[in-house]
């Protein structure tokens, strides 16, 4: 072979990859929960992330979640007080700017290790507004699970896994980068 067909193809390989997307970034939606996840170069999702938001903090999350040090912290324990507790300690997020004077308070709590993290958000009447999970390393360190917290999966999670915690979701995307 020479190197004008070795350089062939390589270009076809790399326009194959470059055509077929680097990164996909995947989400699922249930009532009250989103999962997230990433692939590189094709594959099956892995779901690291699942997070609950309600702007209005009128309905609980929808699930729960076990730490690494197999606490587990159910949808009417994510209050600051019971957080602290578990060790969340106060965050503040890198910001584009100054908040607008109307816009309310938010107050930001974590958990974070080498494994994962928890982030959660309250408003200035300490009502949570959201909360999210995120597994860095490989399975068995940070568990979602169901309201009651009997039931847990391990993040990284698959599709499958997911549908048989919290059932067939309402919607499905993924985007192509």
């Amino acid at each position: 072979m020479n190197v004008h067909t070795k350089g062939l193809g390589l270009l076809v390989l790399v326009a194959h990859l470059v055509g077929c997307g680097i990164q996909r970034d995947y989400a699922i939606l249930w009532s009250g929960v989103r999962a997230g996840g990433i692939t590189y170069f094709g594959g099956d999702p892995k779901y690291n992330r699942i997070a609950w938001s309600s702007p209005l903090g009128d309905e609980p999350p929808a699930f729960s979640v076990r730490l690494p040090d197999g606490q587990i912290i159910k949808p009417d324990e994510f209050t600051i007080a019971k957080l602290e507790s578990f060790g969340v300690t106060e965050w503040k997020p890198r910001s584009s700017g100054r908040p607008h004077p109307a816009q309310p308070l938010t107050t930001y709590r974590r958990i974070k290790s080498g494994a994962g993290a928890l982030y959660a958000c309250f408003d200035e009447q300490n009502r949570l507004q959201g909360i999210s999970i995120s597994a860095y390393t490989g399975e068995g360190t940070v568990f979602a699970g169901d309201r009651s917290g009997r039931r847990m999966i391990p993040l990284p999670a698959s599709r499958d896994e997911l549908v048989e915690l919290f059932g067939e979701p309402k919607r499905e995307y993924s985007t192509l980068y």
